[in-house]
């Protein structure tokens, strides 16, 4: 299979289509599957992304959220009801909003 790219990054089959996109009828950059793998190269920011691997599930077995499971991150894990906190349990007054525990 013969795969180009147009100037505006649409990849199609010339063979099929020539040297006109299909979708915007620009002319290719001959760039085949054979110099260039299409689809290879993942942005810099999946790159530079820090992957925080789940060990372990925090269960709720009553009260308002039960049901509910939680994922716990390796590393430390704050737990409270606050937008800040790692694990965020919401609609217990019982808990703290900062740092009710941590994991």
């Amino acid at each position: 299979m013969s795969l180009v790219r147009c100037p505006n990054g649409h990849v199609y089959n010339a063979k099929r289509y020539g040297k006109i996109c299909p979708y915007c009828s620009m002319k290719s950059q001959e760039e085949t599957a054979a110099t260039k793998p299409v689809g290879f190269e993942p942005p810099v920011e999946i790159l530079m992304e820090e992957v925080r691997p789940v060990c372990g599930w925090l269960v709720c077995i009553e009260g308002a959220r039960v049901g509910m499971d939680y994922k716990i991150f390796k590393g430390k894990n704050f737990v409270g009801r606050g937008d800040a906190m790692d694990i965020q349990i919401l609609g217990d007054n019982e808990i703290n909003r900062k740092n009710h525990t941590k994991y």
